[in-house]
């Protein structure tokens, strides 16, 4: 999917006002060209598939999986398998106080207080998978929201609040554990990021990245995967992707020197790796003339 010159941004005003800053709905959710929001979108898949489609790639997600998409982010879906999910839509800076107390957890500020271009630097949005527990308690919670949310009685904006901190809660824990945790787990992680970020191009193996990070290579997948939203070698493969990408469109190199180049030892691994992120062979994406996977002369 090419990604239009002008996406549609969804507005706060298209909601009212009053209302805001919570909206919740199923959705059978179908093909949905790329957009945009003016608040907060998380998505809670509970059921079926679809294609997640993001300027950085296309990713299959099912049954479980919570997509944040943070204000201005860009996102679609394609190739729905009998999806069905909620929406939850809110605007943070809009929250009440009896809130605040959440912005000092780690992993909140991580979904919901980062913003898009720290995300285009991370080479993603966030998603998370929920246990099977936690996923029957935070769709019970959304089903209350939306069912209060059709009545009238009195006190239900409360309600309704007093459900999406619990969510809000359940999500940010997912997200960064204990809050005391943080700190030292989130410097491996850092280290990891800022190390990726500067040599891709490298051959590089999670046991180094889990020394780098002093942790075990299970608790570095634990932590990454919780702050960043993927795994480490999943974050490596998009950073060799959009510099790929960018030598695609910049340069004639053959394409085994640009897989080279971007740190694949093996040209038809790379093919694979470029199509499944880009949904195109990296001859096709050359020729289309898309700068949608590019990383803008950067290597990040």
């Amino acid at each position: 999917m090419r990604i239009p010159l002008n996406p549609t941004i969804h507005d706060i005003a298209r909601f009212s006002g009053e209302e805001f800053p919570l909206w919740s709905f199923v959705e059978e959710q179908g093909d949905t060209a790329l957009h945009g929001h003016r608040f907060v979108e998380v998505a809670f898949l509970t059921g079926g598939e679809v294609g997640h489609r993001t300027p950085f790639g296309l990713e299959r997600v099912r049954r479980g999986d919570v997509l944040v998409i943070p204000e201005g982010g860009l996102h679609g879906y394609e190739e729905a398998a009998k999806c069905r999910l909620i929406n939850l839509l809110f605007a943070p800076h809009r929250l009440p106080l009896q809130l605040l107390d959440l912005y000092t957890h780690p992993g909140y500020r991580r979904l919901f207080m980062t913003d898009v271009e720290t995300f285009e630097r991370l080479g993603g949005y966030p998603r998370l998978t929920l246990p099977p527990g936690v996923f029957r308690q935070v769709r019970g919670c959304l089903k209350e929201i939306i069912r209060i949310e059709q009545g009238d009685a009195p006190g239900r904006r409360c309600r309704m609040m007093g459900y999406l901190m619990v969510i809000l809660s359940l999500l940010a824990d997912l997200c960064g554990g204990k809050p005391e945790e943080a700190p030292p787990a989130r410097g491996g992680v850092d280290r990891v990021v800022r190390y990726l970020n500067g040599n891709f191009q490298r051959q590089i193996r999670l046991e180094e990245l889990a020394w780098m990070a002093a942790m075990s290579e299970n608790s570095l997948l634990h932590h990454f995967s919780g702050m960043i939203g993927t795994t480490p070698m999943k974050y490596l493969t998009r950073l060799r992707i959009r510099y790929a990408a960018e030598l695609l469109h910049n340069t004639d190199m053959p394409v085994a020197e640009v897989a080279e180049s971007a740190g694949f030892a093996d040209p038809a691994y790379f093919s694979r790796a470029f199509r499944r992120e880009t949904g195109l062979a990296p001859l096709d994406y050359r020729s289309s003339g898309r700068r949608d996977f590019c990383g803008g002369g950067r290597k990040v």
